[in-house]
Order: C-alpha cells, then sequence, then structure tokens
C-alpha cells in the first residue's frame, strides 16, 4: 500500500472527510514502515469556499441520508464526497 501510495501520490494533498483520525490512521502507517510522510492530508471542505466547514458537513449527512448510504464505508464515503462535489462545483 505505502509503494502505490507513494507512486500514485507523492507531495500530494488528499482531501478526505475530515473525520478525525485520517492523520492518526496516516501516522501510524508511515511510523510502521519507519517512514516521514510523503502526502498531506486536508478536509475536503477545504476546496468550497463559497461554504463553511460546519455547512460542508450538514449536507454531507443530508447526502448519505438522500442516496441511502452509510458514513465510515470507504465506498460510500468515496460516493458521498463525489456526489457532493458535483453538486458544489455546478453551483460555483
Amino acid at each position: 500500500m505505502i509503494r502505490e501510495l507513494e507512486n500514485d501520490h507523492f507531495s500530494a494533498t488528499l482531501y478526505t472527510s475530515d473525520n478525525g483520525d485520517d492523520e492518526a490512521a496516516l501516522a501510524r502507517l508511515f511510523d510502521t514502515y519507519g517512514l516521514d510522510p510523503f502526502v498531506e492530508l486536508a478536509p475536503a471542505s477545504v476546496l468550497y469556499p463559497s461554504i463553511t466547514p460546519g455547512e460542508w458537513h450538514r449536507q454531507r449527512r443530508e447526502t448519505f441520508s438522500e442516496l441511502g448510504l452509510e458514513p465510515m464505508r470507504p465506498e460510500h464515503e468515496l460516493e458521498v464526497m463525489l456526489s457532493m462535489h458535483q453538486r458544489l462545483t455546478e453551483e460555483d
């Protein structure tokens, strides 16, 4: 996994749903292999300056409900983030 991450995203910023444990999990992963992190994590809400982080999280919860998906399931998280991105970039 580390090798794939390095090949695909070296020195990149990766956007997360900002559930709070993302950075800790990434740090543990790199610590396990004795590596310095070569990616940066940022909350996806920073991509949408037209709304506040609180509004982004509210819309995220609503999108999970609308789509009938469950938080913390990777495939559902990705689907919600893609749906939100599409909706939020169409509004700009």
